[in-house]
Order: structure tokens, then sequence, then C-alpha cells
């Protein structure tokens, strides 16, 4: 495994990037043995959040009714507007018939895309997780 600090790391400073929108924290080191790459591997293996799960993706109709009140909350704040022909007066929602509804008209699409949001984001983090167990093990790969 990896040893505590010693002579053979060279601590650096952290490093903050922007990739793909989001914050990453990098931490470069320098190691004085001819094993580079399993080192690397070992520390990588180290800072690794969690090990893939293969978690169930999450479906629209398990979402429950405080997340699509947050759901529809967020899309107010956002300013998302009403599907045509819909319109809030204060108290619930009204289309131009007259029909009233105290839902958010268009919440089961907002839920849909919340969804898929999700499962993007989850699918992502398995596949970097993937990543980074392979590369603790030793098969670092440069086209990763």
């Amino acid at each position: 495994g990896l040893s505590p600090p010693s002579p053979q790391f060279t601590p650096g400073e952290p490093t903050r990037a922007r990739i793909g929108g989001a914050a990453v924290e990098r931490l470069c080191f320098a190691s004085l043995g001819v094993d580079v790459d399993a080192r690397i591997g070992e520390a990588l293996a180290l800072c690794r959040p969690y090990r893939p799960v293969d978690r169930a993706p999450v479906k629209a109709v398990s979402v429950g009714r405080a997340e699509r009140v947050k759901i529809c909350k967020r899309a107010e704040e956002q300013q998302r507007p009403l599907p045509q022909g819909w319109l809030f007066d204060g108290h619930g929602y009204v289309d131009m018939l007259g029909a009233r509804s105290p839902r958010r008209p268009d919440e089961d699409d907002l839920v849909k895309e919340w969804v898929d949001g999700v499962n993007r984001r989850r699918e992502r983090e398995e596949s970097i997780a993937r990543v980074l167990l392979g590369a603790g093990s030793g098969a670092v790969s440069p086209s990763n």
C-alpha cells in the first residue's frame, strides 16, 4: 500500500481547475522511484469517494411528493414559463377554459427532466468510479 508521507513523495500544492463547468481539486506530486504508475494508482485509489455500486436508475413514479414540490419550486425560482394557456392566479393554476389545479400543470415533465439528470449524473459517477477502481489496481491507461 501507499506509505505515510516520506521523502519518497514530494507534496505539491493543490490546484483548482474547471472541468465541464465543475470545480475539480488536483494534487500534484512526484515519486522518486521507478514504479510511478503503481504509486499514482495507489494514491488515486485512496482518494476515490466510493466504489461503483451499479445503482438502479431512478424512476419518475418513485419521486415522492416532497421532492416533487422542491422540483416545482426550483422551476418557479428559475422563472420557467408555464405551458401555453396556463397561468398562476396567486392561489392555483388556471387554464384558459377555467379549469383549476393546485399542482403545476407541467409537473410531470419537470420531474422527468429531473429524473433524467439524476440518472445521467449517477451514470457519470459510476463510470468515473470504475475508471478509478481500474487505476487503483495499477492499470493506469493514458486514454482515461
